[in-house]
């Protein structure tokens, strides 16, 4: 997820590429952790995660694949 991208545009995103409807959208930055280099310290960059949820009614998003 890019870290500059809202709540609509993730919406539109997953209703335009797995053909759902989406109820809401929640999301959470998260910071990156700090982590040892050989100078010193360094840090991960910070992430943003969505969740969403679908609307009733609507089939489930198939991530992995799986046979039905």
């Amino acid at each position: 997820m890019h870290p500059d991208s809202n709540k609509t545009q993730i919406k539109i995103a997953v209703e335009k590429i797995f053909s759902v409807k989406v109820a809401s959208v929640n999301t959470a930055n998260r910071q990156g952790k700090r982590k040892r280099t050989r100078t010193g310290y360094g840090k991960r960059k910070n992430t943003k995660r969505a969740i969403v949820t679908l609307a009733p009614g609507s089939k489930p998003i198939d991530l992995f694949g799986t046979p039905t």
